[in-house]
């Protein structure tokens, strides 16, 4: 037969030209997808051969990777290949810049050292990484990456597709994918989504015409064929540029002229046929290789194919030249040419001999020490073997997987490590793996698997597995609190004297826990007072006595106590934040200075490590402290990525407290129906009453229920609170509804007499606790039940003590109070100086609806307001704002990007127009500019 035109490239000039335009826009920095899609032997393989070609004509660097049957087992093994050869390859200074930032995440799956802290989520860290290491690669010059039978590739490697999918339009990128749509045992899902990616293109290579078939029959068989063969041949294969290949090989090696009636003779079963007959024809030891490579996959490497058939380098050299000379096998590692051939190969193996071969690999690869993944991907392709080595094998195979955000695979083979039946002290410990493996693969009986962990005999894994459940918020009917509690104290107890941290770690579950009903304040507060001193019990004494009846410094010497050591700056703690309740008691009492540095503390942290859930906690908390000691506008910045980062984290119970901190930034910029929607999908569940719930939404909503003009009914919400706070043991909400919030709304809603008594009560308290908010919020309150010069006398120390107070918005509201008391006692010239005073702090914090009120009493009092237009840091997006914040804090633009888990250009599109807003031209303007606006915030 001659060489000729390419079957699998024969009329393919639409999908060519296709993919040579997206070549060319990728080289221009518009990136996109191409899915190439098709049943088997349609030439999706030869367009991955020349779309590479084309690629390395137009200068893109090329990444490429093949899927295969066996090998979905090896977790990201797809996306090994693509980076492997790159990343090892580079020189060490080289390497440490692609691996700088966030895509450090990605450099143990390439067994390069890197320190990275455990995650909750490490699927979306190992994504995120490898998103910036393909960035990085994409900097220096276009990229093409290339997955060919992606319908066999690993589950998490796909995820990694879909993630580069959706960003890629914002690289210089193409990613190509050729895969079957219906294969079995495939990820239907993952590789659904890709279809819905932004910027794809389907391409579904057609079968070829009949006029295409004869022009291979014409070329390839000359003078030899009748006329009508290629009629025949396009019937017989249905124009299947594979099968019609195979067809025409089967027929060049037939002797004399080809008549009609020769395909019929030919065509059954042409590839499997023509592979059969290509075997019979070699020598034995090359269909032993053969026959092993079909069962152990391609790229298995020379030296195990070898060892698996018996044969010395010399002779499974030879094997191997015999098999590519006769078009079965090519490449180095060898591997089929096609995955049909390797198909037909296997299919003339029994079980029992597919199982052997896997079994004598595993034991071959073990004994050579060989990675363990490449060893688990035999043993789970076979029945174990039932050796205590395998299941030691599968757990640290299980562990490493879980660490690089490949849960599923991690469950599997855990799965398969409990088959080996052993009683040994391991065995609970396997089952608490199992459970946190579950819960990270989202499987349907993860619930079930920690309760059963929950449940075990030795202490400390039911302590371990305890805390897990309560974080989650994932219990079984049997997990009842004292049961949950009693798991936590037995833990805690078996621990030694040099593990007082982990003691310390469970102490702070069990008052988590116990913080979680009503009904277990008194158990949460005998075991507060029993608990010894730690970090995390520190958190919760410190929140305890804000909420009590402590003074300020002492609330403020205990929050400083629990974060004494800086626990914000491992991300363990910033992802599991207990230490938050000392944060919180430090908003409550003025400790701005020491919450605002914890924050930063977590920034930093949440810079080095990639965690939307950590940086939602942060945003949240910082958040309540831009509502405490900022403006609402750097507040609602803040809240808005809280609540989308925590949704996205699925962390129901914290995302509550995130949409009531935007409720209540909302109400203080004026967004009265934006907050009432929010509002709306909050229910207040006693069951987080005391932080992420009930409290919260009570609160905020008081706010909004003032800010519409309806006192009565933000009593009735403030008296919830008060409730509340009586079934808890608590004086006060620390938490956004500070304690003379409701005789303020009670004097508003004309109970002066009860406003002006429980006013003065909140006075004579506020001034004891030491706290100047508190105090000036009090002092406030206490006007507001009283008239005239008592007022106004009453407001003028309100003034005093708020400006010694670190919270800008209350000493403007404070201002307003008093500029309106002023002014209705005829007081004009002064009340025009203090409503000057309310309103251009109002501006600068953002604070509209305090604006615009003294903006109208300086209206009349006599003054003509110049009208302030909308421009400047007020005039800008959330997104915006917190892109700028970052920016003005000296992060790169990929910094934000990394830190914000958005790409480059959006980065870029959000601070050109920032610029335009702010009027300035650089960075190093930004500050300046935003200063205004909530000075510290953090984002």
């Amino acid at each position: 037969m001659r060489a000729g035109t390419d079957a699998a490239l024969l009329e393919r000039e639409e999908e060519l030209g296709t993919l040579a335009r997206r070549i060319a826009a990728a080289s221009a920095g518009r990136g996109g997808l191409v899915l190439l899609e098709g049943g088997p032997g349609l030439g999706k393989t030869a367009l991955v051969r020349r779309v590479r070609a084309l690629a390395g004509d137009g200068g893109l660097r090329v990444l490429q990777a093949t899927g295969g049957e066996l090998e979905r087992e090896f977790a990201f093994g797809v996306v090994r290949q693509l980076f492997e050869p790159t990343v090892l390859a580079a020189a060490p200074e080289e390497r440490a810049r692609l691996l700088d930032g966030a895509a450090r995440r990605a450099a143990p799956l390439f067994d390069v050292e890197a320190t990275v802290e455990p995650t909750l989520d490490p699927g979306f860290a190992t994504l995120h990484g490898l998103y910036w290491l393909t960035a990085a690669l994409a900097e220096e010059e276009p990229l093409l990456v290339l997955v060919d039978d992606a319908h066999w590739a690993d589950a998490p490697s796909l995820r990694f597709l879909d993630f580069l999918a959706r960003r890629a339009a914002e690289l210089p990128l193409l990613l190509v994918v050729a895969l079957r749509p219906n294969e079995p045992g495939a990820e239907h899902g993952l590789l659904g989504a890709l279809g819905a990616a932004p910027e794809v293109e389907t391409l579904r290579p057609r079968p070829l015409s009949r006029d295409g078939v004869q022009r291979l029959v014409d070329e390839r068989l000359a003078e030899r064929a009748a006329p009508e063969l290629g009629a025949e041949a396009h019937a017989a294969t249905h124009g299947n540029p594979l099968l019609v290949g195979e067809l025409v090989r089967a027929l060049a090696e037939r002797d004399g002229p080809l008549e009609p009636g020769a395909v019929d003779e030919s065509v059954p079963e042409a590839v499997a046929r023509s592979v059969r007959r290509r075997l019979a024809a070699l020598p034995p030891a090359a269909r032993e290789q053969a026959r092993a490579l079909a069962t152990l996959g391609d790229r298995s490497g020379v030296p195990l194919l070898g060892a698996i058939t018996g044969q010395d380098p010399a002779a499974s050299a030879a094997a191997l030249g015999a098999l590519r000379d006769a078009e079965l096998v090519a490449g180095e590692p060898p591997a089929f040419v096609h995955p049909l051939v390797g198909r037909a190969v296997a299919d003339g193996l029994t079980a029992a001999e597919r199982d052997d071969l896997h079994r004598r690999a595993a034991r071959w690869l073990r004994d050579h020490d060989a990675p363990d993944d490449e060893i688990v991907v035999q043993l789970l392709a076979a029945p174990l073997l039932g050796e205590p080595w395998e299941r030691e094998l599968l757990r640290r195979s299980a562990a490493r997987a879980l660490a690089d955000g490949a849960p599923d695979a991690a469950l599997r083979r855990l799965r398969r490590a409990l088959e080996i039946a052993a009683e040994d002290p391991e065995l609970e410990r396997l089952r608490l793996e199992l459970g946190r493996a579950a819960f990270a693969a989202e499987a349907p009986d993860a619930r079930h698997l920690l309760s059963v962990a929950a449940a075990a005999q030795d202490p400390r894994v039911a302590a371990d597995a305890t805390a897990l459940q309560i974080w989650l918020g994932h219990f079984g009917a049997e997990d009842t609190t004292a049961r949950m509690a009693e798991r936590l104290r037995a833990g805690a107890a078996a621990l030694g004297p040099e593990e007082a941290d982990q003691a310390d770690r469970w102490q702070g579950r069990l008052i988590d826990l116990l913080l979680v009903e009503v009904a277990a304040a008194p158990e949460r507060a005998r075991a507060l007072a029993a608990a010894p001193d730690g970090p995390r019990v520190l958190s919760h004494r410190a929140w305890e006595a804000a909420a009590g009846d402590a003074a300020g410094d002492e609330v403020l010497a205990l929050g400083a106590a629990a974060l004494a050591d800086r626990p914000f700056q491992r991300l363990e703690v910033v992802e599991h934040p207990t230490p938050l309740w000392a944060v919180m008691a430090l908003c409550a009492c003025d400790g701005a200075a020491l919450a605002d540095e914890a924050l930063r503390d977590a920034d930093l942290t949440l810079r080095r490590e990639s965690s939307p859930l950590g940086r939602g906690l942060t945003a949240v908390l910082r958040a309540e402290w831009l509502l405490a000691f900022g403006g609402a506008g750097a507040a609602e910045a803040s809240a808005r990525e809280a609540t989308e980062l925590l949704e996205r984290s699925g962390s129901g119970a914290t995302s509550s407290a995130a949409w009531a901190a935007l409720a209540s930034a909302l109400v203080r910029r004026g967004q009265l129906e934006e907050a009432e929607e929010v509002l709306a999908r909050l229910g207040p569940d006693e069951r987080f009453a005391a932080y992420f719930g009930g409290g919260s939404v009570w609160s905020s909503r008081a706010q909004l229920r003032l800010a519409q003009g309806r006192p009565a009914d933000a009593v009735a919400d403030l008296r919830r609170v008060a409730t509340l706070c009586d079934r808890y043991g608590w004086r006060r909400y620390p938490r956004g509804a500070k304690g003379a919030d409701l005789p303020r709304a009670l004097a508003l809603a004309g109970e002066r007499e009860e406003a002006r008594a429980l006013a003065d009560a909140a006075v004579a308290d506020a001034a004891r606790r030491g706290t100047g908010s508190d105090h000036a919020i009090a002092l406030r309150a206490l006007a507001a039940a009283q008239e005239g010069e008592e007022a106004i006398a009453t407001l003028h120390d309100a003034v005093e003590v708020a400006d010694a107070a670190p919270s800008p918005a209350l000493a403007a509201a404070v201002r307003l109070d008093l500029g309106i008391a002023l002014r209705r006692a005829g007081r004009r010239v002064d009340a025009r100086a203090r409503l000057a005073e309310a309103r251009e702090a109002a501006h600068r914090l953002g604070e509209t609806p305090l604006l615009d009120r003294a903006t109208e009493e300086l209206s009349v009092a006599g003054a003509r307001p110049r009208r302030i237009a909308l421009s400047g840091a007020d005039a800008l997006t959330p997104s915006e704002r917190r892109v700028a914040e970052h920016a003005a804090r000296g992060l790169t633009n990929r910094e934000i990007a990394e830190t914000l888990f958005v790409t480059r250009k959006t980065v870029e599109f959000q601070l050109g127009a920032t610029y335009a807003k702010l009027g300035i031209s650089s960075r190093t303007q930004l500050a300046a500019a935003l200063e205004p606006d909530g000075g510290s915030a953090a984002g």
